[in-house]
């Protein structure tokens, strides 16, 4: 009985070093996404947006859609900035970057004159999760 428990034993995968694989490889596919910058912007948001599907649960992915926010923006593509923002906050509502993607979210609102949502976006804002700078602007953005 004991030989069949350790055969058994054997046999199942170890969920850590599975983890820790899956973690490595999203690391090294995010960073290859990346490798596009600065020179080919376009080609970024393609191998980044590739990325994000891929590796939707990775602790990258939040870094990786809000690089796709900031490429759209920079490229005249506020809709999909707005859309890879809303993302970060349905996906990863506890990612460090939250609370910046919900500032610029509401920032790029604003921006398109969508008053009404800007605010209702701006007022969820955590400011205890903001840098001083990012405070700043989304103090000025609420006087708006």
């Amino acid at each position: 009985m004991s030989l069949f428990a350790l055969v058994a034993c054997s046999s199942v995968p170890d969920r850590g070093v599975e983890r820790a694989a899956n973690a490595e490889a999203g690391r090294q596919a995010y960073l290859e996404a990346l490798d596009s910058l600065p020179g080919d912007p376009g080609r970024a948001r393609i191998r980044l947006a590739h990325f994000v599907r891929l590796y939707p649960g990775s602790t990258h992915a939040p870094k990786a859609a809000y690089k796709l926010a900031e490429l759209a923006v920079v490229q005249k593509d506020p809709a999909d900035a707005e859309r890879w923002l809303d993302w970060i906050l349905r996906e990863h509502p506890r990612s460090p970057l939250a609370e910046r993607a919900r500032l610029k979210l509401g920032e790029l609102q604003l921006e398109d004159g969508k008053s009404r949502r800007a605010e209702a976006t701006l007022e969820k804002l955590r400011f205890s999760k903001l840098s001083e700078a990012d405070r700043i602007r989304a103090y000025r953005l609420l006087a708006r």
